[in-house]
């Protein structure tokens, strides 16, 4: 048993969740680069608690290529509205994968990391804290992936996670990129190898 428990954060996607998850949580957690839930939060008891948010990406050397991945390993991220919180077995969101097509896909795919960035600052536009970027697909993502799409560098190493520090942009001690796969390849194409 540790001797501090761990914090625990709390997401919401509505109003009464976001204020519960500023009541009782340690954090906020979102998937969706909402400033008004991180405001909402902020203002009703979460202060300057942790938010985060995260998103799904796929790179990958050839964007169509990345693009099927996506459709064919993640397609329910695009099952629209409420559907994702409501649906209550894999079987029910099973059922609505044949009606999600490739290019409902919106999440960044392929090798261009002003697509991958934009995704990324989207959040940390909204004021997240923190910004957790989950690689679908089997392409495994190095520091110049995060370098590239972040401009932020390594400030610490944790097991198998790397945390990432702005090298620019809003203050925030906190402000930081995870990601929870890391190896020496691929390269992004004209990315600095001195990150």
């Amino acid at each position: 048993m540790p001797v501090s428990p761990p914090p625990i954060y709390i997401s919401g996607f509505g109003e009464k969740s976001v204020k519960l998850a500023a009541r009782i949580g340690d954090g906020y957690v979102c998937v969706q680069p909402n400033a008004d839930f991180v405001r909402l939060y902020r203002e009703s008891g979460g202060g300057d608690r942790p938010v985060q948010g995260g998103l799904k990406v796929c790179w990958g050397t050839d964007e169509a290529k990345a693009r099927a991945t996506m459709h064919r390993l993640w397609p329910t991220d695009a099952i629209p509205g409420e559907a994702m919180q409501l649906l209550p077995t894999p079987r029910h969101f099973g059922e609505l994968v044949p009606l999600i097509s490739e290019d409902m896909i919106e999440a960044a795919c392929g090798p261009d990391p002003a697509e991958h960035a934009g995704s990324a600052r989207a959040f940390t536009d909204a004021g997240f804290d923190e910004v957790s970027i989950g690689q679908v697909g089997g392409a495994l993502v190095d520091s110049n992936y995060l370098h590239a799409v972040t401009g932020w560098e390594r400030s610490s190493r944790q097991g198998t996670r790397s945390r990432w520090r702005a090298a620019t942009g809003p203050s925030r001690a906190r402000r930081r990129c995870t990601s929870a796969r890391q190896s020496c390849s691929p390269h992004w194409p004209g990315a600095s190898s001195g990150s």
